[in-house]
C-alpha cells in the first residue's frame, strides 16, 4: 500500500535565497558571502533561514539588488572586477 499527496505550503513572496554554493557557514545562523561592491569583491556577512534544495534563505545582509560570487574555487575578497 502507498499513498501519494502534493502539499502546498505557505511561502513568502519576498524571499531573498542564494545558491547554498554560494555561502560559507559562520555561526550556528549566519553565513558568508561574496558581493561585488564598488568595482571589489568584499566578503558579507548574512543570516540564514531555511533551506530549500540547492538554494537557502537570506533573512538579513543582502539587498535584492546585490551582486554576489555563486561558485568559487579560490579566495576572491578584494579581486578588482569590471563591469
Amino acid at each position: 500500500m502507498f499513498a501519494k499527496a502534493a502539499l502546498q505550503l505557505d511561502q513568502e513572496t519576498t524571499e531573498l535565497s542564494v545558491p547554498v554554493t554560494a555561502v560559507q557557514q559562520h555561526g550556528d545562523a549566519a553565513g558568508r558571502v561574496f558581493v561585488l561592491r564598488d568595482g571589489q569583491v568584499r566578503e558579507q556577512i548574512v543570516a540564514l533561514g531555511r533551506i530549500n534544495g540547492d538554494r537557502v534563505q537570506v533573512t538579513s545582509g543582502l539587498a535584492p539588488s546585490d551582486l554576489i560570487v555563486a561558485r568559487r574555487k579560490k579566495s576572491v575578497k578584494g579581486v578588482a572586477i569590471r563591469q
